[in-house]
This record gives C-alpha cells, sequence and structure tokens, in this order.
C-alpha cells in the first residue's frame, strides 16, 4: 500500500509540474454533472486495420531495361579504366590486368549493388539473383587475389590460380543473363580482359568465350 501511495503522489506531482511551468493550458473550474446512476453506452472496439495491398510485379520489360541500362553503364566504365596491353609480354599484361582489377573494383561493386536495387518479376527472379550473386562472388575473388599480389605474391601465379573460378563466375553470370534475356548483362562478361586482346568492342557483339576444353 505504501508503494502505491508513493506511485500516486509521483504521478500528481509530476502532473503539476506540467502545468506550474507557465507554459501550460490553464484549466479553470470543472462543472461535473451530477451522476445519475446509468453507465454510458460501451464503445464499440475498432475493426481490424486492413493490411496493405500488395505491390504490383514489376513488369519484365522495364525490368530488362533498367537492368540492361545498369550493365551497359558497367560495361562503358570498365572499358573507360581498362589500360590498353597492345601487345606487351604476356607477364606484364597479368599486371596490368591486376591494375584495372584494383581500380574498378569500387566501380564494380557499385554497380552490383544497383543491380541489387532492380526488383525483378517473379519468373526471372531467381535467375536474376543468381546473376548478381555471380557478380559479387567473381569480385570476392578477384579482390583476394588482388590481395595476394598486393602482399608480394607472383601475380602470373595468382593469376593461374583463380583463372578456373573466374572462368567458372563467368559462364554462370552468363547462363543467367541468356535465362533473364538480358542481352546486355550477357555482353558485361565479356567486358573483361584474361589476354592481351579485347574479346568486346564497346559497340561490337559478344563472341563465343574460347574452348577450355
Amino acid at each position: 500500500m505504501g508503494r502505491l501511495l508513493a506511485l500516486i503522489a509521483a504521478f500528481t506531482l509530476a502532473l503539476a509540474g506540467c502545468g506550474g511551468s507557465g507554459h501550460g493550458i490553464p484549466v479553470g473550474p470543472v462543472d461535473v454533472a451530477p451522476t445519475t446512476g446509468t453507465l454510458p453506452a460501451p464503445v464499440p472496439a475498432p475493426g481490424p486495420t486492413p493490411s496493405p495491398s500488395p505491390e504490383p510485379a514489376p513488369d519484365a520489360d522495364v525490368f530488362r531495361a533498367q537492368a540492361n541500362a545498369i550493365c551497359t553503364d558497367a560495361l562503358m566504365q570498365g572499358f573507360a579504366l581498362r589500360t590498353d596491353a597492345g601487345t606487351a609480354p604476356a607477364a606484364q599484361v597479368i599486371d596490368l590486368f591486376w591494375n584495372d582489377q584494383e581500380r574498378q573494383l569500387p566501380y564494380w561493386q557499385e554497380a552490383l549493388d544497383r543491380m541489387a536495387a532492380v526488383p525483378a518479376p517473379p519468373e526471372l527472379s531467381a535467375a536474376w539473383s543468381d546473376y548478381i550473386a555471380a557478380g559479387r562472388d567473381l569480385a570476392a575473388l578477384i579482390a583476394a587475389g588482388l590481395g595476394q599480389v598486393r602482399s608480394g605474391a607472383d601475380p602470373v601465379a595468382v593469376f593461374g590460380a583463380i583463372l578456373p573460378e573466374v572462368i567458372a563466375q563467368v559462364r554462370r553470370a552468363q547462363a543467367r543473363a541468356m535465362e533473364a534475356e538480358l542481352v546486355e548483362c550477357f555482353k558485361l562478361y565479356y567486358g573483361g580482359r584474361l589476354s592481351g586482346g579485347e574479346t568486346t568492342a564497346p559497340d561490337g557483339d559478344p563472341e563465343p568465350p574460347p574452348d577450355e576444353g
């Protein structure tokens, strides 16, 4: 009982403090109606709040236009940052590859984030998600290799070690792009250079990858 009285007293003092600062609304005398013994009618409880309508699935053509635009931007950025190897020896080409990747990785990560923000229609969602996942796996693979090279490892040896998995992730992304009919996103994976020459010009059509077998 003592604790209850203390709480009531504290609550009363708090209310008095709100009005005693000079900034509250002045309260005049209150007329109290005589009690008749009749209880007021109960107020009905509010009904359930209707759930918001689900957003309509994105249109496939709109999705493809948005996705292809991001892939085109990423490809053009890659060409802008790329060093022309010309007829340089193989070892120098590998050095240029790592230098290019160090400059391109931040832009590539940004492009992947932009892709992830584009919602795909249900029938293309799995392919689009795996396309992005392949890009992230490829970026992580190259970043790990770049870390080894910058720590003193042989650039050619590191390149040779990661190359099979690089090719696997590239083909994974290509397959998902074909599945979703994303032409520019398919071309994006011919923008990389694994040798002294380029497999795609900015305005050219992709050529089949070389047979690794």
